[in-house]
């Protein structure tokens, strides 16, 4: 799939990724069915990991519990976040980087620390898994690895994106594929059988290698993580809504361009209050799995 999108980001250069691929090889009609999956996937997205967001927060500040602070949590942090991408889609990748490196430090550490400390006697297959728990990792592993076509929702703003799109694409995927390994392998030296049974494992093996500072930092890093990914949903996702409007598909307000900062700035803000209200009324698992059927489809 990373392929089929390298090579279409290398032929079209127009925002919108798939929607926009989809839309010039196949028509309006499957244009807008590409377009509305990929936009409700992203709004989708958006509003299980501000929930997650206050999953997280809810541990050691159970006021997160109560609806109502947890919808005035999701209306702040939508706000921030908009009011940023609409100032500059330069601003929001300067965030966007540096919480990229924020949330990959722990877990480097985790893998140096773990490969140091490696029990190749955990290292082993007990036996081949049931087709069932393969389907369940499957689906988790989708979502995994959703992310990286969705900066191609923004190939209009990036200079040279015939090539830049293709070659960031397959770098990110390669990279993931290598670190998820690592992350495994160590997890699994670490904890053995007992690493299925473990409702936040990176947690548990952070804990076995490193103590109680080990679990904070990675807990802080998990936390950054998804603030991360959600301020990079805001960068790309409402580009999707801007490319259909500009192509007639959805309405027309939606391709309005800012008029100082020369972004798609009613389109960011109509995807974050779509965000916040499926925010309000769902919680971090329905959503994701929502979520990720939409892309699936896709």
């Amino acid at each position: 799939v990373a392929l089929c999108f390298a090579e279409a980001s290398s032929r079209i250069s127009t925002s919108g990724g798939a929607y926009a691929y989809i839309e010039r090889a196949f028509g309006p009609y499957f244009g807008t069915v590409a377009c509305t999956l990929l936009a409700v996937s992203g709004i989708l997205l958006g509003a299980a990991l501000v929930n997650g967001i206050a999953d997280m927060l809810s541990v050691s500040l159970p006021v997160f519990d109560h609806l109502f602070f947890r919808g005035l949590f999701f209306i702040f942090c939508f706000a921030v976040f908009t009011y940023s991408n609409i100032i500059g889609v330069k601003q929001g990748m300067r965030v966007a980087k540096a919480t990229t490196v924020l949330k990959i430090l722990p877990l480097v550490l985790l893998v140096v620390i773990g490969l140091c400390k490696l029990n190749t006697l955990n290292l082993h297959w007990q036996g081949f898994p049931s087709s069932d728990k393969l389907g369940k990792a499957c689906l988790l592993l989708f979502f995994a690895f959703f992310g990286g076509e969705t900066a191609l929702n923004v190939s209009g703003e990036m200079k040279n994106p015939k090539r830049t799109a293709p070659i960031g694409l397959l770098l990110g995927v390669f990279s993931i594929i290598v670190f998820y390994s690592l992350i495994q392998l160590v997890s699994q030296s670490t904890l053995g059988p007992e690493l299925i049974s473990q409702k936040a494992p990176l947690a548990s093996v952070a804990g076995k290698l490193a103590g109680n500072w080990g679990i904070k930092i990675l807990m802080l890093g998990g936390l950054v993580s998804i603030i991360g990914t959600l301020y990079s949903i805001i960068i790309v996702m409402p580009r999707v809504l801007f490319a259909g409007a500009n192509d007639g598909l959805l309405p027309g307000f939606l391709s309005k361009v800012h008029p100082r900062f020369s972004t798609p700035y009613l389109a960011i803000i109509t995807f974050s209050l779509l965000a916040i209200l499926l925010a309000i009324s769902g919680g971090f698992r329905q959503l994701i799995i929502l979520s990720s059927i939409a892309m699936l489809l896709l």
